[in-house]
């Protein structure tokens, strides 16, 4: 999708209409009495002008809309004659919807233009109807560009689900979805505008709670020029795993600008289980289940999966575990859980790594070598790798790892203390023995 400061750039090169009619940029536009109709054919971002208004006055906007596009925003917007200078904060009105609601919206006055106007910002293919336009000038409402931050609709429909919030620093509007699917993608869209300063960096960061489990997290650099009163349009999409768990999730933004004051915000979203979603948990579940089966079943598999399993050395466990993790990941990754493929990608490594390590050591065989001793060692340094690694799901391991590394070295070091105070017991023998063969 092009940012909504490329199409900025459009209106310098538009023709606009005449004060009584309205303009589509790759919209077609046409009015039946009261009804305009705003017609996008193709996808992505389209917008249409609503008829201009003096700009020496504030205006009360008001009309009822539908639609059957992607989303739909509006934001009041100034011109100098056919010259487009700029634009205030979007409004979210809508997502698809087949009922009318009625939208306000205010339009403030600015000096330095000549007229001002509507624009409404179309996202999609569809249509958007409008109905009932009309403006009033707006009595002892007269706010200047730096006051207007947030613009309210008095209805809101389409299950859209939008925060805003502002402080010394910028205007953020976050728009998306209220409710995906399992597997569907989950697209964020953010309108920043900056208040006083020019910005050509924002730090925006993510997390996702879900029953306060914190089980995903993402930072990015914007590389853009945020001017004073500009708004810019930027967006982040990501696909959500099949076997995303149903349920409400807490997102909290974080919009920073560069040498500025970071601005939080919070949202919420339901995710629905799909088809595709029953069948993966059922496949994984009757999966597990089958194989609990086979090995209580036949012990012999059992037994001498254990029996082999205790010939090999630690170098030669950790490479095991690391192509069972290899394995999994695969399947992972086949289920569409990109990121959580990526996890176990990035702790296979640290087996491997593990696994080479204790190869090399037991390649020399030094000779104050302790396996047990050095298997906990190796635990507790992929805990700390993971830990280190930053990411979300790698920590709930980390402290796992820790837990059965110190436990390891802790009972050897118990057996080895045990082990010295206990009498010797084959010197006990061999004294009894003496005794006997002097008497």
């Amino acid at each position: 999708m092009k940012r909504l400061s490329a199409i900025v750039v459009a209106f310098f090169v538009l023709t606009l209409a005449t004060a009584s009619g309205w303009w589509g940029n790759g919209v077609q536009v046409s009015e039946t009495d009261s009804t305009t109709k705003l017609t996008s054919n193709s996808t992505g971002i389209h917008t249409a002008i609503s008829p201009k208004l003096p700009a020496n006055e504030t205006w009360n906007v008001s009309f009822e809309v539908k639609s059957s596009v992607s989303s739909l925003l509006v934001e009041p917007a100034y011109f100098n004659g056919t010259k487009f200078l700029f634009a205030k904060s979007p409004v979210p009105v809508s997502l698809k919807t087949s009922e009318w609601g009625r939208v306000s919206v205010i339009i403030p006055s600015e000096e330095k233009a000549q007229f001002s106007a509507l624009v409404f910002i179309i996202n999609g293919t569809g249509t958007v109807e409008v109905n009932d336009f009309s403006a009033s000038k707006a009595k002892g409402q007269q706010t200047s560009q730096t006051q207007t931050g947030t613009l309210q609709p008095t209805a809101q429909k389409g299950g859209i689900s939008n925060v805003t919030g502002s402080n010394s620093d910028i205007i953020v509007t976050v728009i998306l979805n209220g409710t995906y699917k399992s597997g569907g993608t989950l697209r964020a869209d953010f309108y920043i505008t900056s208040r006083e300063k020019t910005f050509t960096r924002v730090d925006i960061s993510l997390k996702v709670y879900y029953h306060g489990i914190k089980v995903f997290s993402y930072s990015h650099p914007s590389w853009r020029e945020y001017r004073p009163g500009k708004t810019v349009h930027i967006y982040k999409e990501s696909r959500l795993p099949i076997l995303t768990p149903p349920g409400r999730y807490e997102l909290i933004f974080t919009i920073t600008p560069e040498g500025g004051t970071p601005l939080t915000l919070t949202a919420e979203i339901q995710v629905k289980p799909t088809i595709e979603w029953f069948v993966l948990v059922l496949f994984f579940v009757g999966a597990i289940v089958g194989l609990i089966y086979v090995l209580i079943r036949h012990k012999w598999v059992l037994k001498n999966a254990f029996r082999w399993y205790s010939k090999l050395s630690i170098g030669q466990r950790f490479v095991l575990y690391a192509v069972i993790g290899l394995s999994t990941s695969a399947l992972i990754l086949a289920a569409g859980a990109e990121n959580l493929a990526n996890d176990v990608a990035i702790f296979v490594y640290y087996l491997l790594l593990m696994g080479v390590l204790n190869l090399w050591v037991e390649y020399f065989e030094p000779k104050r070598d302790n396996p047990e001793l050095r298997f906990g060692f190796s635990l507790i340094l992929i805990g700390c790798l993971s830990y280190l690694s930053r990411d979300t799901l790698m920590k709930y391991p980390a402290f796992l790892l820790w837990l059965l590394g110190t436990a390891l070295i802790v009972k050897m070091v118990l057996r080895s203390i045990i082990d010295k105070r206990k009498p010797s017991t084959p010197s006990t023998i061999k004294n009894i023995e003496g005794l006997k063969q002097s008497k």
